[in-house]
């Protein structure tokens, strides 16, 4: 077989800026949009003026309605159903439109052998290629709702260095086809990256499969450490920050040398877990018990709020400190700040109705952090 859909779809799509929805033979909705109320940010006073700059992937406008505690809209999801697909070298291609969903060489020609398939569900995108993160909240949830019509879930070979994936998989028991090259004669392709109430329930069903997977057994307080992953958010004092967490009793997580049988073990029981921003966070999305806290560490020329939006969703509590530059690529965590801010997210956990406290808290400090009401004002908490 020798195809030039490569071509043929890539010209069609330039010269008559033609996308896979103006070639979809059916679309179906699989949620309506929804406005969901933003809880309040847990912070120190003037955590948001220490902001420099955003993470690159992310929009400034929504980070700061994030910080602002607006309420989150989330548009409509739909799957698109398409005709004598080919996907090949990162790319969903119709006969007059295309998808480019990972930046792979494109050949000009296809030559056989080309995989034959009757039908799936096309359940990559541009970010669950790029990042572990997106695959575990979103793939996986895509995922879910390929089986749940009854078709076959397909996915793009995962990328080198996934190596939670396969563990990942067992915990959940979701199974994806993965596809190098393929002739599909009906695809369903996804637009189900908004946080619908459709996803959030998937969502909160893969969570239950893992959690069901582990003992809950884990420890309360947990420290996930960010390694050497993360550009540009790199926590150069990490070291003396584990070394106080240690001291207050939190239980060091390291997810890049840990299975996920271990880390959805250890986060299985937290009530509190601190991670600076970034993939591991996902970790705790998908593991930790509803109403835990995440505490998550800024750096000041990335500032990324997507956890914000997740932590509302699904009914966990968000705080956050912003650190100090040490340069675009890295930063530091003040300690003292982030024990001031840990000594009111022990009190608040006291009134959210848990019982573990920190072994070793400053004293003094709860006048000198805030909460942030979704109207955007600050609140002073009670010390009573």
């Amino acid at each position: 077989m020798l195809s030039i859909r490569p071509v043929t779809s890539r010209l069609f799509a330039r010269l008559g800026k033609r996308h896979l929805v103006d070639a979809a033979v059916e679309r179906r909705v699989i949620a309506p949009p929804v406005e969901r109320p933003s809880k309040p940010l847990i912070s120190l006073p003037d955590e948001a003026d220490r902001t420099r700059g955003h993470h690159p992937d992310s929009t400034p406008s929504t980070n700061l309605a994030r910080l602002r505690c607006e309420p989150v809209r989330q548009g409509e999801s739909f799957a698109l159903r398409l005709r004598d697909v080919i996907i090949a070298d990162g790319t969903v291609m119709a006969r007059t439109a295309l998808s480019v969903v990972a930046e792979r060489r494109r050949r000009m020609l296809l030559r056989s052998p080309v995989e034959q398939l009757d039908e799936g569900t096309f359940c990559s995108t541009y970010v669950t290629e790029r990042y572990f993160g997106h695959w575990l909240k979103d793939g996986l949830s895509h995922e879910l709702w390929a089986r749940d019509q009854g078709s076959q879930p397909l996915v793009l070979t995962s990328p080198p260095g996934r190596v939670h994936e396969p563990g990942y998989r067992q915990l959940s028991g979701l199974a994806a086809r993965h596809v190098d090259t393929a002739r599909v004669g009906e695809l369903w392709y996804l637009h189900d990256h908004e946080l619908s109430d459709d996803r959030v329930a998937r969502l909160q069903r893969i969570r239950a499969r893992i959690r069901a997977a582990v003992p809950a057994d884990g420890p309360s307080h947990v420290f996930m450490s960010r390694g050497s992953s993360g550009a540009g958010r790199t926590l150069a004092n990490e070291a003396e920050v584990e070394a106080m967490l240690t001291g207050l009793g939190f239980a060091i997580l390291k997810p890049e040398t840990s299975t996920p049988w271990e880390i959805a073990r250890t986060l299985s029981s937290a009530r509190v877990v601190i991670s600076p921003e970034g993939s591991a966070l996902s970790h705790a999305v998908m593991t930790a018990p509803q109403g835990t806290t995440l505490v998550v560490l800024q750096p000041p020329f990335h500032l990324n709020m997507i956890y914000k939006t997740f932590a509302d969703a699904l009914d966990f509590h968000f705080a956050y400190a912003v650190g100090d530059p040490v340069s675009e690529d890295a930063f530091v965590q003040p300690l003292d700040r982030l024990r001031r801010l840990l000594d009111i997210v022990d009190r608040l956990a006291q009134r959210f109705g848990v019982s573990d406290r920190l072994r070793t808290l400053p004293s003094g400090s709860v006048n000198q952090a805030s909460l942030v009401s979704p109207s955007g004002e600050f609140q002073m908490p009670s010390s009573s």
